[in-house]
């Protein structure tokens, strides 16, 4: 069986959308090099089907590719309907193949039961909001409905995901390849009533299940978790690399700032020589690289949320003020508990600023990045028995701020204060937070994670180096009514997170 791959890229009239909805280009070019890599290791023939732009950066990356197909150039079809140019993809195959999408990786060859199959897929999926609304939608708007088109025997809308996705009954692919085409030419008016990201999505994952089993067809798959309405998605975590993971689909995770950072990681670690040809590519791009020392954003200044605060509790605007004013301004506020929060934020930030100001030169962090990095992943390779016994310690390139009230930035980790107004803080009590500081290499910043209780004890066990085995006692100890297994199985996933980032270290 081989692996195939397609890929193209948006050429609007005044630009080429290099992105492909990642975060920056890089992390498009990380993820496909990444991706077709890791199958190249499983796979005896790994071809691809893209554009004439696709076969260009192939080239000048050396994706290790047995061929190209430009086919993508000539039949690729309108920007909004894009889950064609994978259909096409699908049905040009003449032998047993699995498609794996550009963000989504193999590091442990799937079940040889998987390469028997008619059919395989990712995994099973139902009620998504993604279904709901699309099923939804096509049942108002569309005139040509199938009797396919149906929730099963118990009332739910069924799928399968399409990152992985192929079989041996390749004759399927061009009949469902057909039928989709002649469901959307026969619905074109009310198709464009449609949300076009979910329509995409009901074409290749809803109509696939549904005409799976109007051939009565099985379906296996590589994942056995089925995702349902809500579903809690485990397949975009590089932390549990390399011994404990065997394929990761990042999907919706693509503008993550951390899922992006530990994937180029992780090319780096597989293979950093395809890592530099991307950063290559990209400078000849024009791919922008900003330097470290850049706060979390370019238009944000060292004390943005100092000045936010004081904008709202004082009569009239304030002049620009350098850190030695404003640390002047700040203390001669009249004492009382408005002072008390700007007192509060502005040491925050003034330590924040101290840590990216102690940090070493852009070369520097590099290799102390390569280093770290490398140390984590040879740890994380080994036998628990063993990694248990080496010893870990506070990371040299993170830090620690403690405060009163809430003042990190919004971001992956806020979960439910990301929309927090920070003004609301001026209304509360003062209570105890604490949040790390690590470096995002890729993207020039700091990054601030806000520390829960779990957290603190992890980290304040690590304060001096200790093996990783008396961390893991240490937290569990001060937690006497839960489940021991679970719990440690979540505080060592915690200490993974913080060697990848940093955050902790490996002590060589």
């Amino acid at each position: 069986m081989k692996s195939i791959q397609s890929l193209w890229f948006k050429k609007l009239p005044s630009q080429i959308e290099y992105t492909c909805g990642w975060l920056d280009i890089k992390y498009n070019l990380f993820s496909w090099a990444l991706s077709s890599f890791q199958l190249s290791r499983f796979f005896n023939k790994v071809d691809l089907v893209t554009d004439s732009l696709g076969v260009e950066l192939a080239t000048k990356l050396y994706l290790p590719y047995t061929s190209i197909l430009d086919d993508l150039e000539t039949v690729k079809q309108n920007n909004h309907l894009w889950v064609f140019n994978k259909l096409y993809t699908y049905s040009i195959q003449n032998e047993p193949f699995i498609h794996v999408d550009t963000d989504a990786y193999l590091f442990n060859l799937p079940d040889s039961k998987l390469f028997s199959a008619p059919l395989v897929a990712q995994n099973f999926e139902y009620d998504h909001s993604y279904y709901i609304q699309s099923f939804q939608e096509v049942i108002s708007q569309c005139s040509y409905l199938p009797d396919i088109i149906r929730t099963d025997t118990i009332g739910r809308l069924t799928a399968v995901n399409a990152g992985f996705i192929g079989g041996n009954t390749v004759d399927f692919f061009k009949g469902f390849t057909a039928f989709a085409t002649e469901f959307v030419e026969r619905n074109e008016d009310g198709i464009i009533q449609c949300n076009y990201d979910t329509i995409n999505i009901f074409v290749e994952q809803f109509l696939f299940l549904k005409f799976a089993d109007y051939k009565n067809i099985p379906v296996d798959y590589i994942s056995s978790i089925e995702f349902g309405p809500e579903p809690d998605y485990q397949l975009a975590n590089f932390t549990q690399l390399p011994a404990n993971c065997s394929y990761i689909h990042v999907m919706n995770y693509k503008r993550n700032p951390t899922v992006c950072e530990q994937m180029a990681q992780r090319l780096w670690l597989e293979s950093p020589e395809l890592y530099e040809r991307v950063l290559t590519v990209c400078r000849e791009l024009g791919a922008t690289h900003h330097p470290i020392s850049l706060p979390v954003s370019p238009q944000l200044t060292p004390f943005y949320r100092t000045g936010y605060i004081l904008e709202q509790t004082q009569p009239q605007p304030l002049p620009n003020l350098s850190a030695t004013e404003l640390a002047t301004y700040v203390n001669a506020l009249p004492v009382g508990p408005t002072k008390t929060v700007v007192q509060d934020v502005f040491q925050f930030e003034s330590r924040r600023q101290a840590f990216i100001t102690s940090l070493p030169d852009a070369a520097t962090l590099r290799r102390h990045w390569q280093q770290y990095s490398r140390d984590t992943n040879n740890l994380l390779a080994l036998p628990a028995e063993e990694y248990f016994q080496k010893q870990i310690r506070p990371g040299v390139c993170s830090s620690r701020i403690e405060a009163e009230w809430n003042w990190a930035e919004a971001n992956e980790f806020a979960s439910q204060t990301a929309d927090r107004d920070l003004a609301h803080n001026l209304q509360t009590e003062s209570s105890y937070y604490e949040i790390v500081l690590c470096v995002y290499l890729h993207q020039g910043l700091v990054r601030e994670q806000v520390l829960d209780v779990l957290a603190m004890l992890i980290l304040d066990a690590v304060e001096a180096p200790v093996c990783l085995g008396s961390v893991c006692d240490q937290v569990l100890a001060h937690q006497s009514e839960v489940d021991k297994g679970a719990l440690a199985e979540t505080v060592l996933s915690r200490i993974r997170h913080f060697l990848y980032h940093g955050v902790l270290e490996v002590v060589s």
